[in-house]
């Protein structure tokens, strides 16, 4: 996909690193069966916003040290997400080792019961 124009934010980390950056581009012009780099596709692409960067060759946003700044950004975003995940995770084995808890109560609760009923029963007789 070649001679568009993107949104040069931190997304554009998304667009490069997708199926559609590197999709053949169908004016021609490559090899059958090349298809573009992702150097390739920020150089053939322009930005349409923020209006520093716009009608700027996409590859510009390297050249200023925005994507290297999205990219720690999206690192810290990756990380958090992961720290969540475990979080998430971890209080489901927990709610499930308080669910299995009250079960094994339930069920001593009930064979008490049980027995109550049978010691009754025999006295009553």
């Amino acid at each position: 996909m070649l001679d568009n124009h993107f949104p040069c934010n931190c997304r554009v980390l998304f667009l490069i690193e997708s199926p559609l950056a590197r999709a053949k581009n169908s004016g021609g012009g490559e090899k059958k069966g090349d298809k573009p780099s992702a150097s390739e596709f920020m150089r053939s692409n322009k930005c349409i916003s923020p209006l520093n960067l716009n009608g700027r060759s996409m590859a510009d946003m390297k050249r200023r040290g925005l994507l290297a700044q999205c990219k720690k950004t999206r690192e810290a975003m990756v990380k958090e997400q992961e720290r969540e995940e475990e979080e998430r995770r971890r209080k489901k084995k927990q709610a499930e080792r308080e669910a299995e808890k009250r079960r094994s109560r339930q069920k001593k609760v009930e064979a008490a019961s049980k027995q109550q009923r049978e010691r009754y029963a025999y006295k009553n007789a």
